[in-house]
């Protein structure tokens, strides 16, 4: 007797064997978590991090900023080119990166702009006033004097 008569094969049907669908769900549900996985670790070792920004970008509110807008006018070159306006005034901080900010001359214009463009300005140095007849430099009027 044949071996085919003699154990038959089992009749499969559709809901036997899984669908492409049934296998296209399970690989994406498991590839949905690893990625998952490997989202929240970099975000742990994200904020592991310090943020470190550059000089000009370290501001806060009530500092005075400068508006990078990079226009450049018809028939002008663009070393002549006025990239930053203002001064400008922070007047709040909706998050790490959004701010509000007033111009200092029109203090009824606000702009909520980001902070790649703004620039800090810096703050220089005063020198210590002098009287009409003081010399701001003595030591050297008494080596001038001993000539």
């Amino acid at each position: 007797m044949p071996y085919d008569l003699i154990f038959p094969d089992t009749v499969r049907s559709y809901s036997d064997t899984p669908s492409y669908a049934h296998k296209l769900v399970n690989r994406l549900q498991s590839s949905f978590a690893l990625v998952k996985q490997h989202l929240e670790n970099s975000a742990e070792e994200f904020c592991k991090k310090p943020v470190s920004l550059p000089k000009s970008k370290q501001i806060a509110v009530g500092d005075l900023v400068y508006l990078h807008i990079p226009r450049i006018k018809i028939h002008t070159s663009k070393k002549l080119a006025k990239f930053n306006q203002g001064p400008f005034r922070l007047i709040k901080q909706f998050s790490p990166v959004i701010f509000e900010i007033q111009q200092v001359n029109q203090p009824s214009k606000r702009q909520k702009v980001h902070l790649k463009s703004l620039i800090k300005v810096v703050e220089r140095d005063t020198f210590p006033n002098t009287q009409v007849g003081e010399s701001p430099f003595p030591e050297f009027e008494s080596v001038i004097a001993g000539r």
